[in-house]
C-alpha cells in the first residue's frame, strides 16, 4: 500500500537521460538549490496542493480539499511575518466537485482578501490575526520559496539519499530523499530538483495524525524566475458593494448556545419536502449536525454520526442539517450510504444556533434543552457523545 501510495502520488514519468548518468553527490544538489532559492528574490508559477493519506480501515483518501492556482512573489526582509509579497488567484476543488475561488495579496503592508460567498472585502495587519486570510492559499506556497534559508532543515539532516531522476510537468528533476526526524520539527521528504536551476517543482513531505500516515504534495509548474514586478501586481481592490472589514481570525469557535439552555425551535424540510420541528422529536435525544459538502471535517464526521444512529436508533434521533451549501448534500448522503435524517436550507437555523464553524454538533435531552456542544471534529468527540447518550438512556 505505501509504495503505491509513493507512486500515485507523485505521478512520475523516470526517464534515462545524459543528467542522469552519473550518481550525483545529494548534499551538493541541496546546497545548489538553496543557492538558487536565495538568488530568486521574485517567482511566478502555477501550483497543484493536496494532503493525501489513509483512513483506519486502509482505503485511499484525500484528507484535505485540493488546491490549485497562480502564484506570483516577491521575497521581503527575513524580519516581515509573511517573508513574501503575494498574489494567489485560484481554486479550492470540494469533495463533491464544487469549486471555491481564491483570491488573496499581501503588498508587505496589508492582507487583502475578496470573499464572494459573504461579499466581503477583509483587509487585516500581517498578524497571527491577518494570517488567517492567507490558510487557504497556504499550500501553494512552499516555505522554501518564500523564506531565506528554509532548507535549514534538509541540510542539517546527516540523512540524504539521492533517488533518481524524473520528470515534473516537463522538467528534468534530480529526486532527494531527505529524513530528518532527529531534529527538531523534522520528518521525511522528497525534493525533485531541476536538473538546470536547481528550483523544486515538486515537494512530498510526510507527517502523522491520528496515528495514520499522510503526505501532503505540492507540484510547481510553468516557473519564472526573477520576472519583473511592479507594485500594481500586489494591488487588490474592493468589489462595488462588497462590506470592507477586518477579519476576526483563527479564534477556536465555540457553540454559543449554552449547555443547560432551551434548544431553539426550528422547523426544516427534507429533500421530499416533508416538515420536521425539533418538537416532534420530543422524549428522544437529538443530535445536531450542522456540515457542508464542500466541508472535509463534516465528511470525517458522518461516519461516526450514522454509527450512532444505527446504534441508538430507537432513542436518538441523528440529523444532518445542511448549511452554507450549494453542493447537492442528498447526493452525498446516498452516495455514502448515510441513513440518518437529513434536512435542508438550514442557514437561518444555524444562525438561532450561533454556528459559527463546521461541523458543528448539538446533543439535545429529552426534554429539549442542550445538553452538550462542539464545533470542528475530533475522534474524542465520537465516545463522548456515547457516553452522553448512554448514561441518559441508563438513567430514565
Amino acid at each position: 500500500m505505501k509504495q503505491a501510495l509513493f507512486m500515485l502520488s507523485t505521478c512520475l514519468i523516470l526517464i534515462s537521460t545524459g543528467y542522469a548518468q552519473e550518481t550525483p553527490d545529494p548534499m551538493e544538489l541541496l546546497q545548489k538549490a538553496d543557492s538558487s532559492l536565495r538568488a530568486a528574490q521574485t517567482l511566478s508559477y502555477s501550483a497543484e496542493g493536496i494532503i493525501i493519506g489513509t483512513q483506519k480501515r486502509g482505503d485511499l483518501v484525500a484528507i484535505m480539499t485540493p488546491v490549485a492556482g497562480e502564484v506570483i512573489l516577491a521575497r521581503l526582509d527575513a524580519s516581515d511575518p509573511i517573508g513574501a509579497r503575494l498574489r494567489i488567484e485560484g481554486e479550492l476543488l470540494s469533495y463533491t466537485g464544487q469549486r471555491n475561488k481564491i483570491g488573496v495579496v499581501y503588498d508587505g503592508y496589508k492582507i487583502r482578501k475578496i470573499d464572494a460567498h459573504k461579499k466581503t472585502f477583509y483587509v487585516n495587519d500581517p498578524d497571527d490575526t491577518g494570517k488567517f486570510l492567507l490558510i487557504s492559499a497556504f499550500p501553494l506556497i512552499p516555505d522554501a520559496l518564500i523564506k531565506s534559508g528554509a532548507l535549514k532543515r534538509e541540510l542539517s539532516t546527516s540523512q540524504l539519499r539521492y533517488d533518481g531522476f524524473a520528470v515534473v510537468n516537463n522538467v528534468p528533476c534530480h529526486i532527494l530523499y531527505a529524513n530528518s526526524r532527529d531534529t527538531n520539527h523534522g520528518g521525511t521528504s522528497w525534493w525533485f530538483l531541476g536538473a538546470d536551476d536547481y528550483i523544486p517543482r515538486k515537494i512530498i513531505r510526510l507527517f502523522h495524525s491520528d496515528g495514520q500516515e499522510h503526505r501532503q504534495v505540492i507540484t510547481l509548474s510553468n516557473l519564472k524566475i526573477n520576472p519583473k514586478l511592479d507594485d500594481s501586481t500586489f494591488e487588490l481592490q474592493a468589489p462595488p458593494g462588497y462590506e470592507v472589514k477586518m477579519h476576526p481570525g483563527f479564534k477556536k469557535p465555540k457553540p454559543t448556545v449554552a449547555v443547560g439552555a432551551d434548544a431553539p425551535h426550528w422547523t426544516l424540510s427534507d429533500a421530499d419536502g416533508k416538515q420536521y420541528s425539533l418538537s416532534y422529536f420530543r422524549g428522544k435525544f437529538v443530535i445536531l449536525d450542522f456540515w457542508a459538502t464542500w466541508c472535509g471535517p463534516c465528511l470525517q464526521a458522518m461516519p461516526k454520526l450514522q454509527q450512532i444512529h444505527e446504534q441508538f436508533n430507537d432513542d436518538v434521533a441523528v440529523i444532518g442539517i445542511s448549511t452554507w451549501d450549494k453542493g447537492d448534500p442528498v447526493k452525498v448522503m446516498q452516495e455514502r450510504n448515510f441513513t440518518y435524517l437529513s434536512l435542508l436550507d438550514g442557514d437561518k437555523v444555524a444562525e438561532k444556533y450561533g454556528v459559527n464553524g463546521l461541523p458543528t454538533l448539538y446533543v439535545i435531552g429529552k426534554h429539549g434543552r442542550i445538553i452538550y456542544g462542539a464545533v470542528g471534529w475530533k475522534e474524542t468527540m465520537h465516545s463522548e457523545v456515547t457516553r452522553i447518550i448512554q448514561s441518559g438512556i441508563t438513567a430514565r
